[in-house]
């Protein structure tokens, strides 16, 4: 536990010493729900090394008031709120050069030739599961490109001053041909898949093609009128240009396509406001598990921890029972003709080879806790079941001094009273994750792949067992209207987490280390809010 005593002289000696960390970027941290918040953060594959290491820390400041420690906190449990995912990052991709058929990185590309190949003759299962796997990629990278498109186009749209006849814009004119280009494109693509879902079924495809386009459709078109919907609702309530109306016009169309569909999916398509309508929730969550899947890639743990304690513990009980026979030994050939010394020296023979087997025990776990992971674990492309990589993880209470000093300054950053830390003493653990990826494995089947996401949940419930009540009230006086009025004030506790990130790409290489800063404010009742904190400054 880190008291005022401690951060007093230590931190004001060595607050100047440290240099000003670098900001992580690229990394995203948001509350998920209730209980949990999500962190996702990109590892980008460097082509010329043959490995990709990447090391990552986290500090957890935990108040001790919530009574999170050694005893009442285990690993077991720690792991048991961790979700974590690893993924391919999603392919950056235009929707020109989705459609653009000399594009050979296109979905749509890869798939006319495949489709090209079976109409031949060659109805080999790999163009079947490439094409299953491209209709899949294909949902991925249009859903990514219409966010992010849609989202500049909803957020620069505020920066464009008019002026009578004319707009001009301060910083970049986002309503302008590249827009209408875009959502041309759009309409573009609903009538690029209405042509492959024929041909699809000219080409008499098994039929886990055939659902898994229709899948893929009603994701995009999910997608489409998500966003569509969003961008038309803004525009039509405050049109600024003549290209505002044009887009208006366009966006009906788009959404008049999707609608047209009748899918029960649809956000456009109405509902009965009288049902719980609890069939969109359901499919949708199918849709988008199933569709984005198939960038997600397979862990399987590993035993190696288990197995090297089994060994230990079984040296343990070869080493003790090698000192009970040869106490033993000694004992009959000294007090063979003592029998009740004889028996007494036995017995006490027997209590010191559990006590020596007990020891060795204890010396193996923390030698094990020590030099080995609590996990790890193989990571597989199962798309092609293809082993690209491993990861390791573990989870350590930390006392004062085994802090690194850069994490101290970063956690004092921001501190308003020099002596806050005395009345807030804080529990440290530190989560540690090594990610070591085979780039020659990766590029041996992925050319658009070349980032990897790492996306890390963590539940705080357990947190929550010794929060005091949410809410309180204090009787304050009012010398203007000399009289008490009740003031409402909520109880909240700051979980202070602070991210290490470092690429390892050689021996030789110093590498460059990141820090990212992340308070979560909870209750008794969940997560209240989670903001990100500056490291420097």
């Amino acid at each position: 536990m880190i008291t005022r005593r401690k951060w007093g002289a230590f931190f004001k000696k060595n607050f100047e010493e440290a240099s000003n960390p670098i900001e992580l970027q690229d990394t995203v941290i948001e509350q998920h729900d209730r209980f949990n918040f999500e962190v996702k953060l990109d590892y980008p594959l460097i082509d010329t090394i043959p490995q990709n290491r990447y090391e990552l820390e986290i500090y957890f400041f935990i108040p001790a008031a919530l009574q999170i420690n050694p005893t009442t906190y285990s690993s077991k449990e720690f792991f048991s709120d961790m979700t974590n995912y690893i993924r391919f990052k999603t392919p950056q991709m235009a929707l020109s050069g989705l459609l653009n058929p000399k594009n050979p990185k296109s979905p749509f590309t890869i798939i006319q030739e495949r489709l090209f190949l079976i109409k031949n003759g060659d109805i080999s299962h790999i163009h079947f599961d490439r094409i299953n796997y491209e209709l899949r990629v294909l949902g991925c990278i249009v859903k990514s490109t219409l966010r992010d498109q849609l989202d500049f186009f909803k957020t620069n749209r505020e920066k464009v001053i008019i002026k009578p006849n004319k707009f001009v814009s301060q910083e970049i004119d986002p309503i302008n041909s590249s827009q209408i280009e875009f959502f041309q494109d759009i309409q573009n693509l609903q009538k690029r898949l209405e042509e492959l879902e024929i041909q699809l079924q000219i080409a008499q495809l098994p039929q886990e093609i055939q659902e898994t386009f229709i899948f893929v459709d009603k994701y995009i078109s999910r997608q489409i009128s998500e966003h569509c919907a969003v961008v038309y609702s803004r525009i039509k309530d405050d049109i600024k240009s003549k290209f505002d109306e044009e887009i208006l016009k366009m966006l009906e169309l788009i959404l008049d396509f999707e609608s047209a569909k009748k899918s029960p999916l649809n956000p456009i398509f109405k509902q009965n406001p009288k049902k719980s309508n609890e069939n969109i929730t359901y499919w949708d969550g199918i849709l988008k598990k199933y569709i984005q899947n198939v960038l997600y890639l397979d862990v399987q743990p590993s035993r190696e921890k288990s197995k090297t304690l089994e060994l230990l513990y079984s040296l343990a009980a070869g080493v003790a029972m090698f000192i009970s026979i040869l106490l033993g030994f000694l004992v009959v050939e000294d007090f063979s003709g003592n029998t009740y010394m004889y028996f007494t020296l036995l017995i006490v023979v027997y209590m010191l080879k559990d006590r020596f087997k007990e020891w060795i025990r204890n010396v193996s776990n923390h030698f094990v806790q020590k030099n080995f992971p609590d996990r790890k674990f193989t990571i597989f492309d199962s798309a092609h079941n293809n082993k690209i990589g491993i990861s390791k993880e573990s989870m350590r209470f930390l006392s004062f001094n085994q802090i690194p000093q850069e994490i101290l300054n970063i956690r004092e950053r921001g501190t308003k009273i020099s002596i806050e830390h005395e009345g807030k003493p804080e529990v440290i653990f530190k989560y540690i994750k090594s990610v070591n990826l085979r780039t020659e494995k990766i590029k041996e089947f992925h050319e658009r792949h070349r980032n990897v996401n790492d996306i890390i949940r963590f539940n705080v419930k357990h947190f929550l067992q010794y929060a005091d009540d949410p809410i309180n009230t204090e009787l304050v006086w009012d010398p203007v209207h000399k009289e008490f009025y009740e003031l409402t004030c909520s109880k909240v506790y700051h979980l202070n987490t602070i991210f290490k990130l470092r690429a390892i790409t050689s021996k030789k290489v110093p590498s460059q280390i990141f820090y990212k800063k992340v308070r979560v404010v909870i209750d008794q009742n969940g997560i209240r809010r989670v903001t990100e904190r500056k490291v420097v400054g």
